[in-house]
């Protein structure tokens, strides 16, 4: 059962984008599609109202700003490059051992990583619900 917006885009005689219309679900299962579309284009024969149409646009803009920042803010920024600051940590701060040819890498990264652990740890405290830790066996510490 899909509960995401679809959002149909079409161009333009100009060649520029246009959005042609937002399809939201509704009912208790969400099995029923309804489009609302802009102004002086019908779906059924039907016209969307101008605020239903706006409301529309700020359902399809709220649902991709919540997949932009949990996919891949969350992640592919923080919970991936949570490994990458780890074995970072492991290879260049507590062996001993040298790596011939890897130093420059190592500190090329080092900046970037400097305080991910202590985001992560943060957000983990504050961002994630207590009821629903699911997120907590994806992060290293």
């Amino acid at each position: 059962m899909a509960m995401e917006p679809e959002i149909l885009m079409g161009v333009t005689p100009e060649n520029k984008l246009t959005l042609l219309g937002i399809g939201l679900y509704f009912g208790k299962d969400g099995s029923l599609l309804e489009v609302f579309t802009p102004e002086g284009i019908s779906w059924r024969g039907l016209f969307t109202p101008p605020n239903l149409w706006k409301v529309a646009k700020f359902h399809a803009l709220a649902a991709d700003s919540q997949t932009h920042e949990i996919v891949m803010h969350l992640g592919m920024s923080h919970l991936l490059c949570e490994t990458f600051a780890i074995a970072h940590h492991n290879t260049f701060k507590y062996k001993t051992t040298k790596l011939k040819g890897s130093k420059a890498v190592g500190e090329m990264l080092e900046p970037h990583l400097i305080n991910l652990l202590a985001i992560n740890a943060l957000a983990r405290e504050s961002l994630v619900a207590k009821y629903n830790d699911d997120l907590s066996e994806y992060f290293g510490i």
